[in-house]
């Protein structure tokens, strides 16, 4: 990898990762109801998708799933659907903020947020698609492909977790104006019609 492209590809995956999307608006959720740390535990399960989708790019899978009508579609309707029930649940169980610095114990275990963050990567279509078409073409073809690949996974990890973190710590700075009732009813609807809302744009997408 050059220092060039590099140079290009900081900025360029920088600005992506900033863009907020399904995973980005669970982590503000989290981030609210159960703090900052848990928040960015979750972070760590997105990356598990990040992981397993630079592995089927190495050796040379990923970019046959995203040329795959079929089994683009398939994880695309897959995190549509569990976009939408987790807006709906947002809705419908509010966001309980009211002890939101309390014990994790308490709330959600860390587990839970890990595996619901998991699970919006691996169904996110536009990982597949960052990982078989746009990290790619930051590679040289005179180096190694897999470890060029190797670092170019670690350093857009180290930046979805620097967005993640501006994001929730922008959030949690405001946290507090949503403690009562009526903020918190206005919180969960908000959040969860998010959510909906990704879930939906997501199935009516193309690639």
């Amino acid at each position: 990898m050059t220092i060039e492209a590099l140079l290009l590809m900081i900025p360029a995956c920088f600005a992506i990762n900033m863009i907020p999307g399904p995973n980005i608006i669970l982590s503000i959720r989290n981030g609210i109801q159960t703090g900052y740390v848990s928040s960015m535990v979750g972070v760590f399960g997105r990356f598990t998708a990040f992981i397993f989708y630079a592995i089927l790019t190495v050796v040379g899978l990923g970019i046959i799933i995203a040329n795959s009508l079929w089994a683009f579609t398939a994880i695309k309707i897959v995190g549509a659907i569990y976009l939408i029930y987790i807006g709906v649940m947002s809705i419908k169980n509010g966001m309980n903020l009211g002890d939101f610095e309390q014990d994790i114990g308490t709330q959600r275990s860390y587990y839970v947020i890990f595996k619901e963050e998991a699970l919006v990567g691996f169904t996110n279509p536009k990982i597949v698609l960052i990982f078989t078409a746009l990290l790619p073409q930051f590679i040289s073809s005179t180096q190694d492909f897999t470890s060029q690949f190797f670092w170019l996974t670690a350093m857009f990890c180290a930046l979805e977790l620097v967005s993640t973190s501006i994001y929730v710590g922008g959030v949690l700075l405001f946290a507090e104006k949503f403690k009562s009732h009526k903020g918190q009813t206005i919180l969960s609807r908000l959040i969860g019609s998010f959510l909906i809302g990704f879930g939906v744009l997501m199935a009516a997408s193309n690639k």
